[in-house]
């Protein structure tokens, strides 16, 4: 595959003694693999690329413009992307389902809920916002971080909390 920096994207196995590489189009942003264990997400300032682990084959290139952060759907079907603007993809054939919008400033990062029903969003503009995965709805805006952007946002594990970082403090 060629590429424009020629960035090298490092995957291990699980003994960490087997290395695979692919060239990147950029600098690479975020990664995640997929929770079914079967794909790997790679995320840059040129969009998204989907890679089949068991034979480190390019599934897509989907999106473009700066990609912060993604995350894939519990069930490993959904990815969400983040930069500008929220947008939520099908894995399978990288066909954008919907935008979430309502955020001022760039979007940091993204979590889905373990059941999958939510995404939360945390952005500069110093809020995070809870979505419904199946319309875009908005749920609720979080507000009242002072200073700085929101960086991080992350579920609890029974998906009934959240939590942030910003650029000044942890709000649980």
């Amino acid at each position: 595959m060629e590429s424009l920096t020629h960035k090298l994207l490092h995957v291990f196995d699980h003994n960490f003694s087997k290395e695979a590489q692919s060239k990147a189009k950029d600098f690479l942003t975020h990664v995640a693999f997929s929770p079914n264990g079967q794909m790997l997400a790679t995320a840059s300032y040129y969009g998204v690329s989907l890679w089949q682990l068991n034979n480190k084959k390019l599934l897509h290139t989907i999106g473009g413009g700066q990609i912060k952060h993604i995350a894939f759907s519990p069930d490993s079907t959904l990815l969400a992307t983040v930069s500008d603007e929220t947008l939520l993809w099908q894995v399978e054939n990288a066909q954008l389902l919907r935008t979430f919008t309502g955020h001022k400033s760039m979007v940091n990062h993204v979590a889905f809920s373990p059941n999958g029903l939510m995404l939360a969003t945390a952005s500069k503009d110093k809020t995070t916002r809870l979505w419904k995965v199946e319309n875009g709805k908005l749920l609720h805006t979080f507000t009242g971080y002072k200073q700085g952007s929101v960086n991080q946002v992350v579920f609890s594990p029974e998906g009934f909390g959240l939590a942030t970082t910003s650029s000044y403090n942890t709000t649980l």
